[in-house]
Parts: structure tokens; C-alpha cells; sequence
């Protein structure tokens, strides 16, 4: 019997929140419905979700005689990774192979990847399922592998001294639901974690692909745009995903409402939310051209209360200036017909926030662009949430040669915090419309203004925006944020603050500049900036209740120097992993 274990090391948002990794169900499924005389020869271990200590996992393999342990690399966890498994892959049997896979696994794209990440026997590009069990076939009936007749796998030729990367070949999403099939790992792996406190977000994939290419994306991996459907279990995986007691499900699909289905899909979460209390709360990544989908998901989303309440609908649109989504290949309806919706649907569920996301960084955003950015987002009654630009490495805008040149991309690899840990990435340092200066900038007005944006819709008040723009970018605590910013990334190589929003040295020495909605809340109820909302709110009389409110809510007022933050900071969930793209 082989022995498989699954190592997805899935750090938690912060506190206990957790995606769910599922691509041990789908690498199962394949094996058991497409090989089953190779599913007889293997043992499946439940798998670590969670990043562990190098003694649990190697105390593991021991113990259980594993024989083959895989990994998931992400962008998340890959630099906490290819430090913690070179360390564990030397306390391991002779015997135990460690395959790679996942979203930032690179060998396709580059010769040297397989060498410099030693610890790995074999990497999987892309989707892993038939890779997987070809790799398995070959280890558990002692077969030599061979180029042509395996796809989507590298490793290393040690007799001939070098590295083999296989073609690759689509693979569509299973027509048979992998959380269906295997109910009683998946629940097991539920039952586990949420005795460790964690509260699960269950990623799940019914669509695979994207038919788009924007430049900032690695949804596709760099393979190409085709795009498949598992389409008729729906109703029994939510029905699985309440029983398991999984009220929080990111959709993991690139364009949900693309399908006529998709609409069958909101509406059966309606039912149970409404019929059956099951409490659902649905993620998803909304299609970027069905608009009239769109609209009609979020109003059932609406009705059937399953949006995050502090997140409330989801509006991506990454930025306003069309040269700018020109340049990342970005198809979209115009902002007047995305602002139309908003104001729609503020009418009809006025406690319901509307987040815009945006995204900072990209070619051809101008300091004064990106304001107007910020200004048009806060007018429309949205609150605002800015990713920074990561160039992730299977991207179009890392793949192509003449992308970085074109735009004159500069990138930095400044040690960031991640409020858990370091990390490097490339990230915008620099392009033809906005300098080094300007990044930094951007940065700090950013985070300040969506904790503004933050204090705005939780008071409901009515504020001249381009006053309070102005206000804050000649505020002492801006300026002060930004010269640290800028001084500690240029004199340093450090992307982070070293101070607090008062100017005082920060926990630690550091706070995180790169996850732009940390301060959402803490922020929002600073005397300083909500003064700088109430000098800028168009009827402070009528108004001043809902700020007072909101300021004794969160255990605050305006008498005190600095606001008691005794509640955890609320962040957005992450982007769940893609759940059939991991070995």
C-alpha cells in the first residue's frame, strides 16, 4: 500500500478565518473513477490544511509510513515554504518523494525552476489530476515515466543529469462532483479544523478556466483560455456543504454568471437562507460582461442576506481610466452602467455595503488619475478595497517579454509584512505614468481613505469628497506615513510603516502597507481622521448621531487621543485557492 499525505499549508486570515484546500478530493476522484486499479494500491491521509511545525509534519511521515508527500505552493505560502521545506525534506525517509503543485508553480515558464527548488522530486503545472495519476502509476508499479506519455509534470533525470517538462494538456473540470464522492474525507477535514476554532470558508469550483487574459491575472497559469462546466450537482453539494455545517462557500469560479445555472445556484441559496435558516453567506467572483446576470445574482444575494456583511456586493472593476484597462486587457461594462447598479441597490437594501475593487499599480494610473479613482468610488456611496499590484508569475504581464518594456514596468522585491509574517514578491515599484514618489503616495492615501469610506457608510453620512481628499493629503498623519513609507523603501528595501497613524513608533517596528484594508476599522473611529470627515460632512447637524453611533459601537469617542481597538480588525477573505490546480 502507498501511503499519501497532503501538506497545503494554508496560512489564515487573520484570525481564524481559513479556505478549505480541496485538491486532494479532486486528485482522489480522478484516481478512483479513472484508475481504479491504481486507487486499490493507495492509502489517502487526511491532509494538513494549516501551516505546521517542521516536527509535525516530519513526526507525521514517520508514523505513518508515508510514502508520498505532496505539497501546495501558492503565492501565499510559498516564500514560508521554500524555507520550511528544504528543513523537513532532510528529516525525511530516504524513500519519501515530495511532489509540488499549485497555482505558483513556475516549470513550465522556467528551465532552472525544478534545480533551484531542490526539495521537490516532481512538480505539477496546471491542472494536476491526470498528471497526478500518471506520476503515481509509474511510482507504484515501478514504470519509467516517459516525456510523451504523460502531460502537465516535470522532474529530474537524474541518469542523463537534467530536468524533463512534459507537454501540457487541458483538463476539464469532472463532470462528477469531487466533493460528492469523496463526502467522508472532506468531512473529516472539516470536522478536524473546526475543532481547532477555525472558521471555514469552503472553496468551490464548479467552472474551470477563464476565456479572458488580463495582463494582472494568473487565473489560467499562462496555458491558455478554454474553459469547462460541471453542471447538475448543485443542489446536492450545498445540501452536503449545510450538513457538514459550512455556511461561508467562495465560489471559485473566474465569471459566476456566465451560466444560466448560476442564477438556479443563488436562487437554491435563497431557499435554504430563507426556508431553512441555514445561514449561508456566499464569495464570488462575478462575470465581467453578463451584467444583467449580474444584477439579478446580487438583488437574490440581497433578499436571501448571504453577502458578507462587511463586504456587502462586490464590484471589481480595478480601475475607471479606460487607457488604464487598455493596457491590463481588461473587458468590462463602462463605470456609468456599474454605478447605475450601485445606486440601484443601495435603494432597495440601504444597510448593505457596495465594495469597489480596485487595484493599485497598474500601467498608466497618474497620482491625479487615481485620485479621481478614489473620489468617483466614495461619490457613488461604495466603499472602496485596493489590491496592490503583485506580479504573480504565471500572469500575462510576467510572461510576456514586451510587457514590462512597453510600459516601462519597474518591480521591487522590498521585504513586505504581511501582518503575520515576511515576505517578498515583485510589486510595482515604478512605470511610465507614476514614480516611485507617486506609489508610495497612492499607498497611504489609499488606506486612509477606505477607513474614510468605512466611517462614511457605517454613519451614513453625506461628505464633499474632494474637501476631505485635500484634508487628508495635507494632514500631518499623511505626510508623516508617507515619508516613512518612502524612506524605509528606498533606504531600506522595506515595504512597510514604522509607525503608527499618530506618528509614534509601531508595534513592533513595523505595520503592514501592503494589505490596504488592515486599518479599515481602526482608522475609521481615529479622532483625527473623523475630524477631517466632520469638517467635510454636508449636514453635520442631521448627521452627527450616526458618527456618534458608530464611534461609542466601536468603543471610542472624540475626547480620547487614540481609539480603544478592543475587537479583532475585520479583512476580506482572500481569494480561495483554485481548487483543482494543486497536487
Amino acid at each position: 500500500m502507498t501511503n499519501i499525505a497532503f501538506y497545503h499549508c494554508q496560512p489564515p486570515n487573520l484570525g481564524n478565518e481559513m479556505h478549505l484546500p480541496v485538491a486532494a478530493i479532486y486528485l482522489k476522484t480522478y484516481i478512483d473513477l479513472e484508475r481504479p486499479d491504481l486507487a486499490e494500491h493507495l492509502h489517502w491521509t487526511l491532509p494538513f490544511t494549516l501551516p505546521e511545525d517542521d516536527n509535525v509534519i516530519v513526526n507525521f511521515c514517520h508514523e505513518h509510513s508515508i510514502d508520498i508527500l505532496c505539497v501546495s505552493v501558492f503565492i501565499w505560502n510559498e516564500d514560508l515554504l521554500n524555507q520550511q521545506m528544504p528543513r523537513i525534506r532532510s528529516k525525511l525517509p530516504g524513500h519519501v518523494k515530495v511532489v509540488a503543485g499549485g497555482g505558483s508553480i513556475g516549470v513550465h515558464r522556467d528551465p532552472d525552476y525544478l534545480r533551484r527548488q531542490s526539495w521537490m522530486d516532481y512538480a505539477v503545472y496546471g491542472s494536476g489530476e491526470v498528471a497526478f495519476a500518471d506520476l503515481l502509476q509509474s511510482l507504484v508499479f515501478n514504470r519509467k515515466l516517459v516525456k510523451f506519455n504523460v502531460s502537465n509534470l516535470a522532474w529530474h533525470d537524474t541518469l542523463n543529469n537534467k530536468v524533463i517538462v512534459s507537454d501540457y494538456r487541458f483538463v476539464p473540470e469532472p463532470k462528477i462532483s469531487p466533493y460528492l464522492h469523496n463526502r467522508d474525507l472532506l468531512a473529516a477535514m472539516v470536522e478536524r479544523d473546526q475543532a481547532r476554532g477555525m472558521h471555514i470558508t469552503m472553496s468551490w469550483q464548479l467552472t474551470r478556466g477563464c476565456p479572458y487574459k488580463c495582463t494582472f491575472c494568473d487565473w489560467n497559469l499562462g496555458l491558455g483560455n478554454k474553459v469547462s462546466r460541471r453542471k447538475q450537482t448543485f443542489q446536492q453539494e450545498i445540501d452536503l456543504f449545510q450538513e457538514l455545517g459550512v455556511t461561508t462557500i467562495n465560489i471559485a469560479d473566474a465569471n459566476f454568471g456566465q451560466y444560466d445555472e448560476d442564477i438556479e445556484i443563488f436562487q437554491y441559496f435563497l431557499d435554504k437562507n430563507l426556508k431553512e435558516q441555514a445561514g449561508f453567506q456566499v464569495l464570488v467572483t462575478f462575470s465581467k460582461l453578463r451584467k444583467e446576470h449580474v444584477r439579478r445574482l446580487m438583488h437574490l444575494s440581497g433578499q436571501g442576506k448571504f453577502y458578507s456583511s462587511y463586504i456587502g456586493f462586490v464590484f471589481s472593476i480595478q480601475d475607471l481610466d479606460a487607457q488604464v484597462l487598455q493596457n491590463i486587457d481588461r473587458p468590462d461594462v463602462s463605470w456609468e452602467v456599474h454605478r447605475e447598479m450601485i445606486a440601484e441597490l443601495q435603494a432597495a437594501y440601504p444597510e448593505v455595503p457596495c465594495t469597489i475593487n480596485v487595484i493599485l499599480g497598474l500601467p498608466g494610473q497618474t497620482l491625479e488619475s487615481w485620485k479621481h479613482t478614489l473620489l468617483e468610488t466614495m461619490d457613488a456611496g461604495g466603499l472602496t478595497l485596493a489590491f496592490i499590484n503583485e506580479l504573480l508569475a504565471l500572469s500575462p504581464a510576467a510572461i510576456d517579454p514586451d510587457y514590462q518594456t512597453k510600459f516601462d514596468m519597474q518591480y521591487s522585491e522590498a521585504l513586505r509584512f504581511n501582518t503575520t509574517y515576511f515576505y517578498r514578491n515583485k510589486f510595482p515599484k515604478s512605470c511610465y505614468s507614476f514614480s516611485q514618489h507617486d506609489m508610495a503616495t497612492m499607498t497611504v492615501l489609499t488606506s486612509i481613505w477606505q477607513s474614510a469610506c468605512r466611517l462614511r457608510h457605517e454613519a451614513k453620512i453625506t461628505v464633499n469628497s474632494h474637501e476631505l481628499m485635500q484634508r487628508i493629503l495635507t494632514s500631518d498623519n499623511f505626510l508623516r506615513l508617507r515619508d516613512d513609507l518612502y524612506d524605509n523603501w528606498t533606504q531600506n528595501d522595506c515595504f512597510f510603516y514604522r509607525i503608527d497613524f499618530d506618528g509614534n513608533s509601531a508595534p513592533q517596528g513595523r505595520l503592514s502597507a501592503c494589505h490596504l484594508s488592515y486599518f479599515d476599522l481602526a482608522w475609521s473611529v481615529h479622532p483625527v481622521l473623523v475630524r477631517m470627515v466632520m469638517d467635510c460632512t454636508v449636514d453635520i447637524k442631521r448627521n452627527f448621531a450616526g458618527i456618534a453611533r458608530y464611534l461609542r459601537d466601536n468603543g471610542t469617542s472624540l475626547s480620547e487621543h487614540r481609539p480603544k481597538l478592543t475587537n479583532p480588525i475585520p479583512q476580506p477573505r482572500l481569494p480561495a485557492p483554485r481548487a483543482a490546480t494543486a497536487a
